[in-house]
């Protein structure tokens, strides 16, 4: 009686050792899960503040090509307007060839040339 005795105190024994284990191992597992959903949910705020900042970034570059606001910042820039009355050619050996500006089509050519397009 003895003998099974202390048979019995030992599988008592590993079965709570094995019960601990897998308690210790639920406790280990719950807190990884919660370390990532906290990891995960900053990511996400990480995301859509990126999602914000692009539509940011967007808007303000719709904002900046109407063509308003390309004409001041050209204006603010120093360029001016084109201007139409002569015709600037700039060679591959640096030097500059102006020419003299083309007679402006007359009414009637300008129909006509209109007409072939």
């Amino acid at each position: 009686m003895n003998r099974e005795f202390k048979f019995l105190i030992v599988v008592i024994i590993l079965l709570e050792l094995g019960i601990f284990a897998c308690g210790l191992r639920i406790v280990y597992n719950r807190h990884n899960y919660r370390t990532l959903f906290i990891e995960l949910e900053r990511q996400q705020r990480t995301y859509q503040d990126y999602i914000d900042e692009l539509n940011r970034v967007r808007l303000e570059l719709a904002t900046l090509e109407q063509p308003s606001n390309v004409v001041n910042s050209a204006k603010n820039s120093g360029l001016v307007p084109v201007d139409n009355t002569a015709v600037v050619i700039l060679s591959a050996d640096g030097t500059i060839q102006k020419t003299s500006p083309q007679k402006p089509l007359d009414n009637e050519n300008d129909k006509k040339v209109r007409g072939k397009q």
